[in-house]
C-alpha cells in the first residue's frame, strides 16, 4: 500500500491492490469498531451525531426514548453512550445507576448531554461515573473535535477505526453509475459494500482496461440509492475482472448525508436481529442519599 498524489491537486491517498482492499474491507474487525449508542429526543440531534461520527470510522446507533435504553445496550456491546439528561428526570439518572451497578455494562463510557447543570449535579455524575460532558445548546459544528476531546480527557482508549462498512440488502438494489474518464462509455455496477469513504461495486456488461484502470479520477460518481442519488467526484483504487472500488474525494455534506442515512439503516437493523436483551441489575443503594434522591447524568461527545 502506498501514498500516491490525487490527480491535479497536493493531496494524497492511499493506493490499494485489490487483494489488500479485499482484506480491509472484509476482514473481521474482532470487536476493534468502537460502537456509540446516541439517546436524544431531538431527532436533528440524532443525525447529527450519525453523519459527523459514521465518517469518523465510529458505529453509530441513534435512540429517542429513554425506555430503549437499556434493552438496547443489552443486545449489542457499546463502548460509549451518549445520554440526553436533564437534572430533574430522576428516571434517566436511575437508568444510568442500573448501568454503573451491572458488571455486564461497567466498560461503558457515559456521556451526558445536558443543559446548564448545578454544580451539585455535575458533583453527583463525577460519583456515577460518567466520563465527560456535552454541554448544551447543541452545536454541530466541530462536534467530532468536542467527542475526541472527551475521550482524551477521559483517557479512553481510541481503538482502531476505519470506515463503517455495510452490505446492501438485496432487495435495495444500490446502483452507481460514471462515464469513463477516457473512452466516455457510461459504466454501471451493482453495490457490493458501501461506507461513508467509498464503495466496491461488480460492473455490469463488458468493460475493458481502456474504459476503467485502477488510478483514474471520475468527476461525477453517481450512488443511486433507493429514491435519492449521491454524486461525488471518486477515485477507482482496485479493480479486479468484475470488481472495482472506488474512494470518494471532497464529497458534499448533501451527498454524503445520503450515504450516512443509508450506512446507518442498515446497521440498525443489527439491533433488530441481535439476540434477547437481557435486564439490567437493580443498582446499590448509595450509603449517605437514597436513589431517588441522588442525580444521575450523562456527558457531553
Amino acid at each position: 500500500m502506498r501514498s500516491r498524489m490525487w490527480p491535479g491537486t497536493s493531496e494524497t491517498y492511499l493506493d490499494f491492490s485489490y487483494f489488500q482492499y479485499i482484506y480491509i474491507v472484509y476482514r473481521p474487525f474482532k470487536g476493534n469498531l468502537m460502537r456509540v449508542l446516541v439517546l436524544d429526543f431531538s431527532t436533528q440531534v440524532r443525525e447529527s451525531f450519525i453523519t459527523t461520527l459514521l465518517p469518523a470510522g465510529f458505529e453509530v446507533i441513534a435512540i429517542k426514548e429513554k425506555k430503549e435504553l437499556i434493552p438496547t445496550i443489552a443486545k449489542m456491546p457499546f463502548d460509549i453512550a451518549v445520554l440526553e439528561v436533564v437534572e430533574s428526570d430522576k428516571e434517566i439518572i436511575q437508568m444510568i445507576r442500573m448501568l454503573r451497578a451491572d458488571p455486564r455494562f461497567a466498560n461503558i463510557k457515559i456521556i451526558v448531554h445536558i443543559n446548564s447543570p448545578s454544580k451539585q449535579f455535575i458533583i453527583d455524575m463525577i460519583k456515577a461515573g460518567v466520563a465527560g460532558y456535552l454541554i448544551k445548546p447543541f452545536a454541530e459544528k466541530g462536534l467530532l473535535t468536542r467527542f475526541q476531546n472527551i475521550l482524551t480527557k477521559a483517557n479512553i482508549e481510541m481503538k482502531e477505526r476505519r470506515h463503517v462498512r455495510v452490505k446492501p440488502d438485496p432487495k435495495d438494489n444500490i446502483i452507481v453509475t460514471f462515464r469513463s474518464p477516457t473512452t466516455h462509455k457510461v459504466i454501471s455496477g451493482k453495490v457490493l459494500d458501501i461506507s461513508a469513504g467509498g464503495v466496491a461495486f461488480s460492473l455490469f456488461g463488458a468493460v475493458t482496461d481502456e474504459d476503467l484502470a485502477v488510478r483514474q479520477f471520475v468527476n461525477n460518481f453517481q450512488i443511486q440509492i433507493e429514491r435519492v442519488r449521491a454524486t461525488t467526484p471518486a477515485l477507482i483504487i482496485a479493480k479486479q475482472e468484475k470488481i472495482c472500488a472506488v474512494q470518494y474525494y471532497k464529497i458534499q455534506d448533501f451527498d454524503l448525508n445520503i450515504i450516512c442515512k443509508y450506512v446507518y439503516d442498515r446497521l440498525s437493523k443489527d439491533i433488530d436481529n441481535a439476540g434477547k436483551p437481557v435486564e439490567a441489575a437493580a443498582p446499590a443503594p448509595d450509603a449517605d442519599e437514597s436513589a431517588a434522591d441522588a442525580p444521575e447524568n450523562k456527558d457531553e461527545a
